[in-house]
């Protein structure tokens, strides 16, 4: 049985974030395109349990930090507490079921772009943009590429791992 440890974790981030940043801007659908780095924090946090959704969410979090014009520990903020989620619902969840993890993918990322949205109109203290138009025409689009996306990917690392209890895995 294989185990996911520390170091594959982190190489999976660096590679989602990586992938985020030079090709996933070609597969825009429509404006929208998915987040590769939330499903794997999401799965993370589904497939392993809370605390290592949350050290994914931070670690995903502060990489992408560092690599987007933003306000800096938002990002690792806002991934970490997606993380935590991720693991605290698993337990309530049939993690292997395809529409749970649609359903799953698609309201974290959905939340995670709400919460980034609130948090920066609070810390700009203005916004152009107003919260109903941003949601129809950002977040619903992408949480649900983001969600389709995320069945392939969760059955290639569960496949890739073995992964079937959490408690065997760290």
């Amino acid at each position: 049985m294989y185990k996911i440890n520390r170091f594959h974790l982190y190489v999976i981030l660096c590679a989602a974030v990586l992938a985020e940043v030079v090709i996933v801007p070609y597969f825009k659908i429509y404006g929208a395109k998915p987040d590769i780095v939330l499903i794997c924090v999401a799965f993370f946090g589904m497939f392993l349990g809370p605390a290592a959704g949350l050290e994914a969410g931070l670690a995903a979090g502060f990489m992408r930090d560092i690599f987007t014009l933003d306000v800096f520990w938002m990002n690792a903020f806002i991934f970490g507490l997606a993380g935590l989620m991720a693991g605290m619902l698993s337990s309530k969840f049939y993690r292997e079921s395809r529409a749970t993890q649609i359903f799953f993918v698609f309201g974290l990322t959905a939340f995670s772009m709400c919460l980034h949205y609130f948090l920066s109109v609070v810390m700009a203290k203005s916004s152009h943009l107003l919260f109903g138009s941003f949601f129809f025409v950002t977040v619903a689009p992408s949480s649900f590429y983001t969600a389709i996306l995320a069945v392939p990917v969760f059955a290639k690392f569960t496949d890739a791992f073995n992964l079937r209890d959490y408690r065997d895995i760290f």
